[in-house]
């Protein structure tokens, strides 16, 4: 009885060693202005000592894209080392920071997380506040 209890063990461990799980998913969308004019390189990150941690810049469209990434099982512990908060800026304009968790627990389905267009506003206007 021990050997067929330490049979299935082993068998139910292999199985879950080879499978892949969302670590976090694809991110795309495009930077534009108020204007509806692209912003072309725009800087994207998220906080650098995340797991997830990059940065890029936006095409001549404006546009750009993420790559997700999908690990073993035994990485699946990355997930709590992740930043959700997608940093942009460019020169010029009002810094946006986006809060984006589409992960719901462990998912073996990789997605992409489309943020559409994303408008930033130019720092020049901001109206100062009224003193009273």
């Amino acid at each position: 009885m021990k050997v067929i209890r330490f049979f299935i063990m082993v068998v139910l461990m292999v199985s879950c060693e080879n499978k892949t799980y969302v670590i976090y998913n694809a991110i795309k969308g495009r930077v534009v202005s108020a204007e509806n004019q692209s912003v072309i390189a725009a800087k994207i990150y998220v906080d650098k000592f995340a797991s997830n941690a990059f940065v890029l810049e936006t095409d001549n469209n404006g546009c750009f894209f993420v790559d997700g990434k999908m690990l073993p099982y035994k990485y699946l512990r990355k997930q709590n080392q992740l930043s959700y908060n997608i940093h942009i800026e460019k020169e010029g304009y009002i810094k946006k920071i986006i809060y984006v968790k589409k992960l719901k627990g462990a998912s073996e389905k990789m997605d992409t997380i489309d943020l559409g267009n994303i408008y930033l506003e130019k720092s020049g206007n901001i109206s100062p506040r009224k003193q009273e």
